[in-house]
């Protein structure tokens, strides 16, 4: 573990996966996944679009970006989906959040449904691709430890932030739209791509 996080040969391949990792779950995918039911109560959605049918849209996105990933990490680059993947997060946020603010009630839950989608077509996967292509066994243990701890701080502090007495869900959209933002041009600075080298060539591309 101490060679991948120290060794100049290793370290910088861990250390770029690692905070990717954390521009991958500050997107938000798993706080809508957790806490959908909530998120739609706290929007006050009407009858027709309330917490159970976003909560069933969700889902339906979840499934359909996983199927299309297949063709996704195909046809394009790594670099390219990092990039634009996280660009279009930063838009589709500002545009819940938006909604969310207003009461646009059906363009809230069109957004969301469509981050969800995007997100497990894009990102969802290639964080776990990329860091398996890109670190030894040790490095990439520790960029999975980093995700599930982001999962786990997002899990305590978002429930709080998402009260309308704290920020409110709008303002949850907002951030996590500035964040990915950062990401984008943070992927477009650091990542390095890895489509069409040999196994040996992505683990030493970062060398």
């Amino acid at each position: 573990m101490l060679q991948s996080l120290c060794d100049p040969e290793y370290r910088r391949a861990t250390w770029v996966n690692t905070v990717f990792m954390f521009f991958h779950e500050f997107a938000g995918i798993n706080v809508i996944n957790l806490y959908s039911s909530e998120i739609f109560a706290l929007a006050k959605h009407n009858s027709m679009f309330g917490p159970k049918v976003g909560t069933l849209l969700i889902g339906l996105g979840n499934v359909i970006g996983c199927v299309l990933s297949i063709a996704t990490l195909k046809a394009f680059t790594r670099k390219g989906i990092m990039v634009w993947s996280a660009a279009m997060f930063a838009v589709l946020h500002t545009i819940v959040g938006i909604s969310a603010r207003n009461g646009y009630t059906t363009l809230e839950l069109v957004g969301v449904f469509v981050f969800v989608m995007v997100y497990m077509n894009t990102s969802g996967p290639i964080a776990w691709v990329y860091a398996a292509e890109t670190t030894t066994d040790a490095g990439l243990g520790f960029c999975l430890f980093a995700l599930y701890l982001n999962i786990f701080i997002l899990s305590l502090i978002c429930p709080v932030l998402m009260q309308p007495n704290i920020i409110g869900p709008s303002n949850v959209f907002f951030m996590f739209g500035g964040i990915s933002a950062i990401g984008a041009v943070w992927c477009r600075l650091y990542i390095k791509e890895t489509k069409g080298l040999s196994d040996k060539e992505k683990k030493k591309i970062y060398n």
